[in-house]
């Protein structure tokens, strides 16, 4: 009698062949988490070069950008001492202009004094 019940549940249950059948799905479900692993390990990967790469691009960049930098602060550091002496010679060149002409207007403002 236990035999007709073990007969009847496994009939309910699907039989041995559907246990099999259950495995072989599960396996193949597995196997195909092992293939989406796999893509994504690969997919990873590829992104995290590719990023690398870019920051390497980034940093050559970067050093491009201060190789000119230090270049122009240069060249405008010289400039400046430049116009600085320029313009420290005109404003000695006017004041002497100026005292020449104060000078001049003195001697002549004495002499109609006198």
């Amino acid at each position: 009698d236990d035999a007709a019940g073990d007969d009847a549940t496994m009939s309910s249950l699907g039989g041995p062949d559907a246990a099999t059948e259950t495995t072989k799905r599960l396996e193949s479900i597995m196997a195909s988490f092992d293939a989406f692993d796999t893509d994504m390990k690969v997919g990873t990967r590829q992104r995290r070069e590719k990023d690398e790469f870019k920051v390497y691009l980034m940093k050559q960049q970067m050093a491009q950008l201060e190789r000119q930098l230090n270049s122009e602060i240069k060249r405008r550091s010289e400039m400046q001492k430049s116009i600085l002496t320029w313009c420290d010679a005109r404003i000695a060149e006017t004041g002497g202009k100026f005292r020449a002409d104060v000078a001049a207007k003195r001697e002549t403002l004495q002499t109609r004094v006198d």
